[in-house]
């Protein structure tokens, strides 16, 4: 349930500030640079992202951002990040959205996406898999529980009998 919890926790964080980025100021911008970038994740195993890079003017201050959405993911097979590259072409007019607290931090596509939805969803599932343990471990031990004696209030699996020795 702690894994659950956690996962619910960063989930809901990460989707409300995906979901703050929908109130952000529009500026336009330029694509300068868009590919595809080969990694490694944790395991060794090979991982890909797209790196959309753009510019942009905030309040007369010429700036670059790197950031798609909100959240930035990885994935194992290169065709899953080829459709963002894809979509912002090196020279794109490209609508970005400025964050008002920091204008130094912008995003081409507001609002959350399945990564947040994911995490969220998870922690969900994993706090209903433990809730559900704990239902069915509870019924099982009131069904292998022995119910007390009305009469003398000893249980009836204690191996005492009201009438033993009458």
């Amino acid at each position: 349930m702690v894994a659950g919890s956690l996962l619910v926790l960063i989930g809901g964080f990460m989707w409300r500030a995906a979901e703050e980025t929908r109130a952000w100021p529009l500026v336009m911008g330029e694509v300068i640079s868009s590919r595809v970038v080969e990694g490694r994740d944790s395991d060794g195993d090979r991982s890909y992202h797209a790196e959309v890079k753009y510019v942009y003017d905030h309040n007369g201050v010429r700036r670059t951002g790197d950031r798609v959405r909100r959240a930035r993911f990885s994935a194992s097979q290169r065709s899953w990040v080829m459709g963002t590259v894809e979509k912002y072409p090196v020279g794109k007019n490209v609508a970005v959205f400025v964050s008002p607290q920091d204008p130094s931090l912008a995003v081409l596509e507001v609002g959350s996406g399945w990564v947040e939805r994911i995490i969220f969803g998870l922690g969900a599932v994993l706090i209903l898999i433990a809730i559900g343990q704990i239902v069915f471990l509870r019924a099982k031990r009131k069904r292998l529980d022995p119910l007390p004696d009305p009469v003398s209030g000893a249980s009836s699996g204690s191996g005492s009998d009201p009438l033993e020795g009458v």
